[in-house]
C-alpha cells in the first residue's frame, strides 16, 4: 500500500492548481456502528450512518480543510505538518505525499483500524486542489 506520488502545479499569482490522488480508507465503526471515511494523509474524516452520509461528510471536511489552510496562508505549513515533502521555487510548487506504510507507523488512529481487523475498503480519490501560496 505505496501513496508516494509527486505532484507538481504551476504558480500564478498567488495561487496553484493541481490534482492530487489520495489514499482513502472506508470501514464501519463497531462501538458508533457508523460509516468512516478517512484520509490518512491529511487526517480528514467524514462520518455517516450510509456510506453516502459519510462521504459527503467527508468531502465536506476535506474542502473546508483546504479553504482553511488556503485563506489562513498555512497550507504548506500543515502539510509539513502531515509529513508531505514540499517544494516551493517562484513558479512551481511539488508535493510528495508520505508512503503509506510510514502513515501506518506514525498515526496510531490508523494502525488501530487496520489492527482492529475491520472490514475496510481503500481506494484512491482524485482531489483537484486551487490553492493560495
Amino acid at each position: 500500500m505505496k501513496a508516494n506520488f509527486l505532484y507538481s502545479a504551476e504558480i500564478k499569482g498567488k495561487t496553484a492548481k493541481f490534482n492530487v490522488n489520495l489514499s482513502i480508507i472506508e470501514f464501519k465503526d463497531k462501538e458508533t456502528k457508523t460509516t468512516v471515511v478517512y484520509a490518512p494523509a491529511l487526517k480528514v474524516y467524514g462520518y455517516g450512518n450510509t456510506v453516502k452520509e459519510a462521504r459527503e461528510s467527508f468531502n465536506i471536511s476535506l474542502l473546508e480543510f483546504f479553504r482553511y489552510t488556503s485563506n489562513k496562508g498555512t497550507f504548506i505549513k500543515e502539510m509539513k505538518k502531515l509529513g508531505w515533502d514540499i517544494k516551493k521555487r517562484k513558479y512551481e510548487l511539488k508535493l510528495k505525499i508520505p508512503e503509506f506504510t510510514r502513515l501506518l507507523q506514525q498515526d496510531d488512529n490508523l494502525s488501530n483500524i487496520f489492527n482492529q481487523n475491520k472490514k475496510i475498503t481503500k481506494y484512491e480519490k482524485k482531489i483537484p486542489l486551487s490553492i493560495s501560496v
